[in-house]
């Protein structure tokens, strides 16, 4: 199976989350995510776990059957993360409209009186081909440049798919998702405090005991 690979005319990010230069020249890594348990439906032939596991021949993610729009998907990251690219791949024949990327921010302070801790910024959308003029042999792949600093986590919205005869069941599919980046200094800057904290409080207990 090809990789059909689009321009970024069908990108649509807000400038303050663009990138200007290729980040492809900074030092960035393969981020690990793993997904939330409220992330929407899959087809038990094709669950969510095959994009944890970043192989393309398994197939990738699949929607359940008639399932309804916008399904989505929640990438979560052990650590506050540096986002500044993502890559990702779409079925050949299940293939959606659009795809919105949104930043999950973590509130602070008391919510135990509100319903959700999060603020939820829009980081933007791609529009994806219909395939049609591959003859649905090809597989569309995007590589978006951002620049999202200290999230854990990100929420993909899928709306609805494209209608062809090889997609009897209107799904929508995405073979594989790829965030790159690094830890983000807020991260490094906790553990550093963390550690210091942790090694105060030995240094206390030390004193505690008496040496004969």
């Amino acid at each position: 199976m090809s990789l059909l690979s689009e321009d970024s005319k069908n990108n649509k990010f807000k400038e303050n989350n663009k990138i200007n230069s290729n980040p492809n020249k900074e030092n960035l890594t393969l981020l690990p995510y793993y997904f939330k348990s409220n992330s929407t439906s899959e087809d038990p032939s094709f669950p969510l776990l095959n994009l944890e596991e970043r192989n393309t021949s398994n197939g990738g993610w699949i929607s359940e059957k008639n399932c309804k729009y916008p399904q989505k998907i929640i990438a979560k990251f052990n650590k506050l993360v540096d986002i500044k690219q993502i890559n990702i791949i779409i079925n050949e024949t299940k293939i959606p409209k659009t795809i919105q990327f949104i930043n999950c921010i973590e509130l602070e302070g008391d919510l135990s009186n509100r319903k959700n801790k999060y603020k939820y910024e829009i980081i933007g959308f791609i529009e994806l081909s219909s395939n049609v003029e591959t003859n649905y042999k090809s597989r569309e792949f995007r590589k978006i440049f951002i620049n999202i600093h200290n999230t854990n986590r990100i929420k993909v919205l899928i709306n609805e798919n494209y209608e062809n005869s090889f997609n009897t069941y209107n799904q929508v599919g995405i073979v594989s998702l790829e965030f790159f980046g690094n830890i983000s200094n807020n991260e490094n800057e906790e553990q550093n405090i963390k550690a210091l904290k942790i090694k105060k409080e030995n240094h206390k207990k030390l004193k505690l005991f008496k040496i004969i």
